[in-house]
C-alpha cells in the first residue's frame, strides 16, 4: 500500500507501490506464478510485453471455428493443464487421426496406417529398436536432476545425430526420427544435446509419447483454443494485477531491498521478482547489477527452435472422404508435419509445421510464394481438393518479436554439465519460471505451469 511522508513545507509526496512480488511475462507460466500468489493475498503485479497474454500459445478466429496459430495441444498425462482446463471450464475434444497417413523420405513416398510410418520388416525392426533403446536411456535419466544422471558428462557432449550417427545404421529410420526431433525441439538433431534431450524424453514419459497423437501429447485439443487458458488466467487474476505493452528494459536488483522493473509503462517495484520468459530472450533486458556470467551463458546457450505453422480451411473435409487421416510426414520442403485440424464445430482445417532449417528457408521467402508451395506440396499427397482453401493464415514464429521461434529453447551439447544447474537457480531475489525450466513436461503446456507454481511456492517461502 501506498504511504505519505511529510516533506519541508510542501504537499505530502506519494511514494511508489512496492509490490510483494512482480512477474515478467504474461505467458502460461507468468499467469500461473502470479494467479497462485494471488490467490494465498500476495500483493503481484504481473508485466506483458506484448498487447495479449498467452505467449506462445494464440488462438484465432478463421473461417466458421477458432484455431491455434501456436501451441495446441493436450496429452494425457498432463494433469495440471486437465485440471485447469476443468476449472475455466474449457472444453477439449479428441484429435482426429484415423486413415491413412503418408510419408515421404528424401522424395521416396509411401503411406501406411498406425502410429509407426511403412518401412521395410527389416527398417521397422531398426527403428523400433532405436525407439525402445532411447526409452531405456531415458529411464536412467531423473528429470528432476538430471546432472546426477549417470554418464551425464558423455551424453551432454554428444548431440542426438551423433546418437544417430553410432546406433542407427539405416538412413530411413534415422530420416523418420529427423521429423520427429525437428517437429518437438525445432532444431536439427545436430543442435541438440543428448543430455537434453533425454531429460526431455524422461520428464514426458518417452520419446514416442512426445510424437504420438492417441496416448501422445497431441491427442486432445481445446474447443475454443488453447490460448483460452491464459485469458482464463488473466482474468481470475484481474485488470488490476495486469499490464500489457509493458516490456521490461531494465531490473535494478540487489539482495536486500528488492528489485526495480523498468518497463515501457514505467517502473514498477516489487520485493521480489520471477521472470518468466524463454531463456534466449533475457538477454535483452539490462540488468543492474548484471547477471552471472555462467547465467549469461546459459542463455546464449538455448537457443529457440525455428518453426513456421500454417492454417487452411475448406468447405468440406476432402481428406477423410477419401480415407485419409490428414497426416503428412515430409523431409522435403515446403511440408514436414501436417494433422487433420477440424474444428469441434465441424469447421474443416488441416494444419501443419515447418520446422527446424526448412522453417528458416521458408519463413524468408514471400508469402504469397509460400503459400502456393506449401499448397501444391499439400495436393501431391492429399490430391488438388487441396489447392483452393476458403481461408488460410501462417505464422513465422521466428519473426515473432516476443518470442524469436518456437516451440521451444533447447540446450546445446555440452551446455547442460556446464551452465544447466543456473536454469532455474534463484539469484539473489529474482526467480525463474518458463515451460524451460519444468521438470514435467518441459516445452509444453503442463511444463509452462509446473514452472509457474513451483517458482511461485518459492516466492512464497520467502515471503513469510
Amino acid at each position: 500500500m501506498s504511504t505519505r511522508t511529510k516533506t519541508g513545507g510542501g504537499a505530502p509526496k506519494r511514494r511508489p507501490r512496492v509490490y510483494d512480488v512482480a512477474v515478467v511475462g504474461a505467458g502460461l507460466s507468468g499467469l500461473r506464478a502470479a494467479s497462485s500468489l494471488a490467490g494465498e493475498g500476495v500483493d503481484v503485479i504481473c508485466l506483458e510485453a506484448r498487447d495479449r497474454v498467452g505467449g506462445r500459445t494464440l488462438s484465432v478466429d478463421l473461417a466458421d471455428g477458432r484455431f491455434d496459430i501456436g501451441g495446441q495441444w493436450l496429452g494425457p498425462t498432463q494433469e495440471r493443464v486437465q485440471r485447469l482446463s476443468a476449472e475455466l471450464g474449457v472444453d477439449t475434444f479428441r484429435t482426429f487421426h484415423r486413415g491413412t497417413k503418408h510419408l515421404e523420405l528424401d522424395g521416396r513416398r509411401s503411406r501406411y496406417n498406425g502410429s509407426i510410418p511403412s518401412l521395410s520388416p527389416l527398417r521397422l525392426l531398426h527403428l523400433q529398436a532405436s525407439l525402445m533403446q532411447l526409452d531405456a536411456l531415458a529411464k536412467r535419466v531423473d528429470p528432476h536432476n538430471p546432472l546426477a544422471s549417470r554418464n551425464a558428462q558423455k551424453l551432454d557432449a554428444m548431440s542426438v545425430e551423433d546418437f544417430k550417427r553410432r546406433w542407427v545404421k539405416s538412413h530411413q529410420v534415422g530420416r523418420v526420427m529427423d521429423i520427429g526431433i525437428e517437429a518437438v525441439f525445432g532444431v536439427p538433431a545436430s543442435d541438440l544435446s543428448m543430455l537434453w534431450f533425454l531429460h526431455y524424453c524422461a520428464a514426458a514419459g518417452g520419446f514416442l509419447k512426445l510424437a504420438e497423437v492417441p496416448g501422445g501429447a497431441q491427442e486432445r485439443r481445446f474447443t475454443p483454443g488453447a490460448q483460452s487458458l491464459s485469458l482464463g488466467l488473466a482474468e481470475r487474476l484481474g485488470p488490476e494485477r495486469l499490464r500489457c505493452e509493458a516490456a521490461a528494459r531494465r531490473i535494478r536488483h540487489d539482495g536486500t531491498t528488492g528489485v526495480t522493473v523498468e518497463t515501457d509503462s514505467g517502473p514498477y517495484r516489487a520485493r521480489y521478482l520471477i521472470i518468466a520468459m524463454p531463456p534466449h530472450l533475457v538477454h535483452r533486458i539490462d540488468f543492474d547489477p548484471a547477471l552471472p556470467a555462467l547465467r549469461q551463458q546459459l542463455d546464449m546457450r538455448m537457443p529457440m527452435g525455428s518453426t513456421l505453422k500454417w492454417l487452411a480451411t475448406y468447405d468440406h473435409a476432402f481428406w477423410r472422404a477419401d480415407g485419409n487421416s490428414g497426416e503428412v510426414l515430409s523431409t522435403s520442403g515446403p511440408l514436414n508435419v501436417v494433422y487433420d485440424n477440424v474444428h469441434a464445430g465441424g469447421q474443416p482445417c488441416l494444419v501443419g509445421l515447418i520446422v527446424g532449417r526448412s522453417a528458416l528457408q521458408w519463413g524468408a521467402a514471400r508469402p504469397e510464394a509460400r503459400r502456393r508451395a506449401i499448397l501444391h506440396h499439400l495436393a501431391e499427397f492429399l490430391g488438388p481438393s487441396a489447392l483452393t482453401p476458403s481461408a488460410w493464415l501462417d505464422k513465422d514464429w521466428g519473426a515473432d518479436p516476443w518470442s524469436q521461434g518456437c516451440p521451444v529453447a533447447s540446450m546445446v551439447p555440452g551446455a547442460m554439465t556446464s551452465v544447466g544447474d543456473w536454469l532455474a537457480k534463484p539469484i539473489g531475489r529474482i526467480h525463474w519460471a518458463g515451460t524451460e525450466t519444468a521438470s514435467s513436461w518441459p516445452g509444453y503446456m503442463e511444463g509452462a505451469l509446473q514452472a509457474g507454481e513451483r517458482a511461485a511456492a518459492e516466492v512464497s517461502e520467502r515471503l513469510v
